[in-house]
């Protein structure tokens, strides 16, 4: 596959862009810069090809995007920080092959992008206002624990840190990388919002006989980490085999401890004499942050 980049430090004419047409082997295409206007696009058409454009921080509008109707081959089409509206989302209907749309920072509304993807199903619309956070985190169903923080972003700055486990954004809960990408979504480049991660420490683990005397006496609250000990007295033997209020059990038994029927479960399905296997983290530290949003580079 060949790649072409046309940047800013370009120094040819409008006429020269016709020699792209040539190149019969180019199917992915990426125009970057204010240089990049809707003439361009009438030189973009004849590369029958194309597989992906992207466009970054360029002055093409609607006009020029109509000037793709019907391209018999563009399967991606990538726009970041260009001023296309909704009146561009007809044209991208003429596309037949078009199956990846994503409208990052642009003037596209949340409705319109909404009802293209309903009418379109063939399409993966990714419509986001353009913010930034610059944080990498499993995929969902799991939880939304931050494997990698890129330097120099709104994350870095706000003290976001590999192993933090991201629970709440702008007071709405955060229970998947899903969810996350969603909310960061309606915020814009240079917009403020906060951040709740939860801080889980290194596990801990113990072991407690099934005996006719215990009793699982612990009061439990739903966290994004699993359940957490609200209530439980000194005189219990969970108290004394080590758990303390604030602790979160993430595994309890052989199960998830995602909710209280799951503990209980467990508890009532040991037998006499059988070891419970409890995995829990000492009080993890709650951190709220404050974040401004960057642009994606």
């Amino acid at each position: 596959m060949m790649t072409a980049t046309i940047n800013d430090q370009w120094q040819g004419t409008l006429e020269d862009l016709q020699r792209l047409k040539w190149i019969r082997s180019i199917e992915h295409l990426a125009l970057e810069g204010e240089k990049v206007t809707d003439e361009w696009m009438q030189h973009v058409k004849p590369i029958k090809t194309l597989a992906s454009l992207a466009l970054k921080r360029t002055r093409v509008t609607s006009r020029g995007v109509a000037q793709l109707n019907d391209h018999p081959s563009l399967m991606s089409l990538d726009v970041k920080y260009t001023p296309l509206d909704d009146d561009t989302l007809p044209h991208l209907a003429s596309i037949e092959s078009l199956r990846f749309l994503k409208l990052y920072g642009t003037l596209v509304t949340v409705e319109s992008a909404r009802t293209f993807q309903a009418d379109h199903m063939a399409v993966d619309v990714d419509h986001r206002m353009g913010a930034f956070l610059g944080v990498a985190c499993p995929r969902a169903p799991e939880l939304c624990y931050v494997s990698r923080v890129q330097s120099d972003t709104a994350a870095e700055r706000a003290g976001i840190k590999t192993g933090d486990l991201i629970i709440e954004f702008d007071s709405e809960i955060v229970r998947s990388f899903d969810d996350l990408k969603r909310l960061i979504s309606r915020y814009k480049p240079g917009e403020k919002t906060t951040v709740v991660v939860v801080r889980p420490g290194i596990s801990r683990s113990l072991s407690i006989k099934k005996t006719d005397e215990l009793k699982l006496d612990l009061q439990l609250k739903n966290h994004a980490m699993g359940l957490e000990i609200t209530g439980l007295e000194m005189k219990s033997a969970w108290y004394t085999s080590g758990l303390r209020q604030g602790d979160v059990i993430s595994v309890f038994g052989n199960q998830a401890a995602k909710e209280k029927a799951t503990v209980e479960e467990e508890f009532k399905m040991a037998i006499d004499t059988e070891f419970i296997d409890v995995v829990y983290y000492r009080k993890p530290n709650r951190k709220k942050s404050d974040v401004t949003f960057g642009e994606w580079k």
